[in-house]
């Protein structure tokens, strides 16, 4: 299980978000790189096999780490060297949370049904155990603390301090539960599941509600990069959100499907199959590389950028792969 180290790099794609009204929304373009796009070029992929249905997938502390079905996070280094299996942190064979995982605070953080495990991530170690109200949907990181999106049907906000690990309910949250949880912007963002496709922005402090923004479709991830707000629906479809106005300023659909999403540097990545990626501040898709295939419906497979990878989940083949990415030729 050995991955070779490639000099190649991912260049960072950062620009400002342009407001636009809700009458005047861009339509994002979903084929192949316009020759003005910066030229991507991908060297052969690198699976990883014995990862057990593999799902999420975040990037952390030098490594990868990967939800495992078996009830397991599967710890995979850069070089796909060493790592091991830290078992019983996460629900075994249950129905899959939209986002599980979250790194910060020197700790991997796992929703494990009724609690919120803390991972060492130099021991490969639970350091504890937090009890939380079940069931919970999503966890993030952001603004000095660790949050839980919980308790579909009474949805619950929670805080937990990751100085003493003291886990409380903000308040009622008037979003209704279910779908992915960001920070960003000084907000969390929670998907709903149960009214029309859209997505409530809380203040962290109180849980209310200070933006209800209608989607174009039903979304399950929802990432924050760095000057935008993006909802990604399983059926593909996206749509970009300027914070600064709580407008939908551009939609579009990426793919037929997505399994997992996150963003690094610049680009937002969708798990299809294969690996998608796109400018956050534009919409532009600049890498189309198909890789794992045809994976079960409503599967959870993430997708995580960790230095010139891209690690994708093929829980249809029990297997993680690494794709090196260098991006070139823009601005």
């Amino acid at each position: 299980m050995k991955v070779r180290a490639t000099a190649v790099v991912l260049m960072t794609l950062l620009a400002a978000c342009t407001s636009a009204s809700s009458s005047s929304l861009t339509t994002f373009p979903t084929g192949s790189p316009t020759p003005s796009s910066p030229v991507p070029t991908i060297v052969p992929t690198r699976p990883i096999a014995g990862v057990g249905n593999p799902g999420s997938i975040v990037a952390g502390f030098g490594s990868i780490w990967v939800q495992s079905g078996m009830g397991s996070l599967v710890h995979i280094p850069s070089d796909g060297v060493g790592g091991g299996t830290i078992p019983d942190v996460l629900p075994r064979a249950a129905k899959a949370a939209p986002q599980p995982l979250a790194v910060g605070f020197g700790s991997v953080w796992s929703l494990d049904g009724d609690a919120v495990v803390r991972i060492d991530p130099t021991t490969d170690q639970p350091s504890a155990r937090i009890p939380v109200p079940s069931p919970t949907s999503a966890i993030t990181t952001g603004g000095g603390a660790v949050w839980v999106a919980c308790c579909p049907g009474a949805p619950e906000l929670l805080r937990i301090d990751p100085a003493t690990n003291a886990a409380k309910v903000v308040g009622p949250a008037t979003a209704t539960s279910g779908g992915g949880l960001a920070y960003g912007f000084g907000s969390l963002w929670w998907i709903n599941f149960s009214e029309a496709p859209s997505i409530s922005r809380l203040d962290p402090a109180t849980a209310h509600e200070t933006a209800f923004i209608t989607t174009p479709g039903y979304a399950a991830f929802v990432v924050a990069a760095p000057s935008c707000i993006w909802t990604i629906g399983r059926d593909g479809r996206v749509a970009q959100i300027d914070p600064s106005t709580d407008r939908v300023v551009g939609v579009g659909r990426k793919a037929p499907s997505a399994f997992g999403a996150s963003t690094s540097d610049g680009i937002v990545w969708i798990n299809d199959g294969g690996l998608l990626g796109f400018v956050a501040s534009t919409g532009e898709v600049v890498v189309r590389r198909p890789s794992s295939g045809h994976q079960p419906k409503r599967t959870s497979a993430g997708v995580a950028q960790l230095g010139p990878y891209v690690w994708l989940a093929d829980p249809a083949r029990d297997r993680v792969v690494a794709i090196p990415v260098s991006v070139s030729g823009g601005s």
